[in-house]
């Protein structure tokens, strides 16, 4: 018996090395094919504010000087010869007939990316390789929790680069959302083994490092509140005052490189104004204009007249009363409530995959590349072996609706409405799969962190 499991397991590899070179054959054939049809139009802010501090004196206010850089970038992107910066601004002059700049990222966002390249295609061509290989490793950091093998995690991860549409859309707007998903799997990965309990460095440094992901985007608050809160909860005393001591620190420093980096002390300022509505700036995009945010949708056709806060602080009580239900056996046993929520938060992949669903249906803001971060609850949902359960299901189905071949299949540009509306809920199983996973979230001694998420390796055979 034991004499063939040898050679099964050389057939499965070879199987796996096969499988793998055919799923990243097809990715980047695809990825080929699209590069030079990508508009790239989000990386024209982080390198047009280069462009625009290197023609000056190193000070840049794109917030507040928005005619001017805009402006100037337009005057670059008409200069070169590079086909993505033309679509770009092209792509900018439809939007805003006035050229102006509209930077939503925060100034720390813009100085991280001072390394990019003053060619444009140069620029162009090393985000892409960023964002390919950045949710490849997420996706490899996050099935290596599960208790995946190395090459089964790289074929998922070659999967997802071939089918998964939100990342197609992150990689062809230019977009930073695959390097977030990283971020977070990183997060994920360091909490999940208990990694800040047997390194001093890494205990000084995640909780700065998590301060530092939100003062980048700050519509990963909620991701980050809830790992902080994992965090809390397992270190606690001196360990917690130490790391809330040097997040102070963290976001002191990022505040300044922001500053250093566009010259200008009120550039923070600038921003939260800008994103308010002021200087022509806004982050509340109308659903006509491809924001594909529920409650921004609702404000503008909902009957209750709550606006944007309103529906968002609705819905969110809507979705805390769905999870304390299922917490509670429908609220038959509300002794379990609390229990629950301790289990949820020592779990960091739970926490972090409800703060994900969280962010989609109160956030006023949603593009479809956004939806990258549903990697997180998805691969938290569903089973990589064995039987299926409901999470499972529903994540399988999340998956298929926000897959690259079930879009590109019932796309009709005649019907662009209804598309939109179908891509506004596509990730809204993932919904049924929280609730379906909370209703049987195991707490106490149990739970958390400590759930075995696998008794078995995933991909080929497994040793007697």
């Amino acid at each position: 018996m034991t004499a063939g499991i040898p050679r099964r397991n050389a057939l499965a590899r070879a199987g796996g090395l096969l499988l793998l070179v055919v799923l990243a054959a097809y990715a980047l054939f695809n990825a080929r094919e699209d590069y030079a049809y990508q508009y790239a139009f989000d990386l024209y802010h982080p390198w047009g504010i280069r462009a625009a501090r290197e023609a000056g004196d190193g000070r840049v206010n794109p917030y507040t000087d928005t005619a001017r850089v805009g402006a100037l970038v337009a005057e670059r992107a008409e200069a070169s010869s590079s086909l993505a910066l033309h679509r770009a601004a092209v792509f900018w002059k439809i939007r805003n007939a006035q050229m102006r700049f509209e930077p939503t990222g925060t100034p720390f966002l813009y100085a991280l990316f001072a390394f990019l390249p003053h060619d444009y295609d140069a620029a162009h061509l090393l985000f892409v390789v960023l964002q390919f290989a950045a949710v490849a490793a997420g996706v490899y950091l996050l099935g290596r929790q599960r208790g995946g093998r190395p090459l089964a995690c790289l074929c998922l991860a070659a999967f997802v680069w071939a089918t998964f549409n939100p990342f197609t859309q992150d990689v062809k707007f230019g977009n930073v959302n695959s390097m977030q998903f990283l971020a977070v799997a990183a997060f994920i990965a360091a909490a999940h083994g208990r990694a800040f309990d047997r390194s001093r460095a890494l205990d000084m440094l995640y909780l700065p490092a998590l301060v530092l992901f939100a003062l980048a985007k700050p519509n990963t608050g909620l991701i980050v509140l809830a790992l902080a809160a994992h965090y809390a909860l397992s270190a606690g005393g001196q360990r917690l005052v130490r790391a809330a001591i040097l997040s102070l620190v963290a976001l002191v420093a990022g505040v300044l490189v922001g500053i250093g980096y566009l010259g200008d002390t009120h550039a923070w300022i600038d921003w939260y104004r800008y994103t308010q509505g002021m200087n022509g700036g806004t982050l509340l995009y109308t659903a006509r204009e491809g924001n594909l945010s529920i409650v921004k949708m609702l404000s503008e056709t909902g009957q209750a007249k709550l606006g944007v806060a309103g529906y968002s602080a609705a819905v969110a009580l809507v979705l805390a009363a769905a999870m304390l239900l299922a917490l509670s056996e429908r609220g038959r046993a509300p002794r379990k409530i609390l229990p629950g929520i301790v289990a949820v938060l020592e779990d960091p992949w739970l926490a972090a995959s409800i703060a994900v669903l969280a962010t989609f249906a109160v956030s006023p803001l949603m593009w479809p590349h956004y939806w990258v971060l549903a990697l997180v609850p998805l691969m938290r949902f569903f089973r990589w072996h064995g039987r299926w359960d409901v999470a499972s299901g529903c994540a399988v189905l999340a998956y298929a609706l926000l897959s690259r071949p079930v879009l590109g299949a019932i796309y009709d540009p005649a019907r662009a409405a209804a598309i939109y509306t179908f891509m506004m809920f596509s990730w809204t199983p993932l919904l049924v799969a929280l609730t379906a996973e909370l209703a049987v979230l195991r707490t106490g001694d149990a739970a958390g962190a400590r759930f075995t998420l696998s008794d078995k390796p995933i991909g080929g055979v497994s040793k007697p």
